[in-house]
């Protein structure tokens, strides 16, 4: 009884202390929807009244989606990354990249994890993705980001200061990212 009370103890130790929440943020697409063409092979899906538009960049791709009916404006960036001496590109090495970043890299700096937001690693389109969201609703940036491996694409997507719903919309649309040219 006492191992078996130790093999319970271990799997909810580790579902609790695992950042990954898997299969959360695979999205079920409006068909109400449409889709925006973003740079470097991603698409993007959302609601109809929503524009994309490419803008020169000097190292790597910018853009702009936004909405005036809804007055939600996020910007993104992306390119082809080249990484040389990655350990691997497997979801696992990702995962790991992905997790120092948030631990102690990029984001524990910039985007003051976890007193200012909450970074999630979740897979959207069979890759890692980096899910930002601010504590408190309204104040700060609600983001994604997937990164490349070897000689894929890399996007980043930052809306700031939305209210609750347009929060919870953006984080929906984000859900749609898909590469297209894998």
């Amino acid at each position: 009884m006492r191992n078996l009370n130790h093999s319970y103890l271990l799997v909810i130790i580790l579902a609790l202390t695992s950042c990954k929440r898997v299969g959360k943020n695979q999205a079920t697409i409006d068909p109400l929807w449409h889709k925006l063409t973003l740079s470097s092979g991603w698409i993007i899906y959302a609601p109809p009244d929503f524009i994309s538009k490419a803008e020169r960049g000097i190292d790597s791709r910018p853009g702009i989606i936004y909405s005036k009916k809804d007055s939600i404006f996020l910007q993104y960036d992306s390119d082809i990354f080249e990484r040389n001496g990655i350990s691997g590109c497997d979801l696992k090495s990702h995962f790991a990249d992905a997790k120092a970043s948030i631990d102690t890299g990029f984001y524990k700096t910039f985007y003051k994890i976890p007193v200012s937001h909450i970074a999630l690693i979740d897979t959207i389109d069979n890759k890692i993705a980096i899910i930002l969201e601010p504590t408190r609703t309204g104040k700060g940036t609600v983001g994604i980001e997937i990164p490349g491996c070897r000689k894929e694409a890399w996007i980043g997507i930052t809306g700031k200061n939305l209210t609750a719903d347009k929060e919870k919309l953006v984080l929906e649309i984000y859900k749609t990212l898909r590469q297209t040219n894998k």
